[in-house]
Formats: structure tokens, C-alpha cells, sequence
């Protein structure tokens, strides 16, 4: 009784907190990667501009 659903429910709390975490974690990762294409591209602008 009690102790089934009581595993049904910590099972779910974790699957949701699982699913929380992969959201922000991605969310992290694709701000670090347009921040490092970003850099990129001023590093790239910098050598041209030093060439000419």
C-alpha cells in the first residue's frame, strides 16, 4: 500500500528532476558554445583587421 506508492513517487520526483537538470544543462552548454563562436569571431576580425 503505502510504501508502493511511495516508491511510485520518488521514482517520479527523480525522473522530473532528471529531466529539469538535462533542460538546463543544455541550455548551459548552448550559451558556453555561442559565447566561444563569438570569441571566435572577434579573434578572427582582430587578425584581419591587423593584416590590412
Amino acid at each position: 500500500g503505502f510504501f508502493v506508492w511511495l516508491s511510485y513517487g520518488v521514482s517520479l520526483l527523480v525522473v522530473v528532476a532528471f529531466v529539469i537538470y538535462i533542460k538546463l544543462d543544455k541550455r548551459k552548454l548552448i550559451t558556453e558554445i555561442r559565447a566561444q563562436a563569438a570569441r571566435k569571431a572577434r579573434i578572427q576580425q582582430a587578425k584581419e583587421q591587423s593584416k590590412a
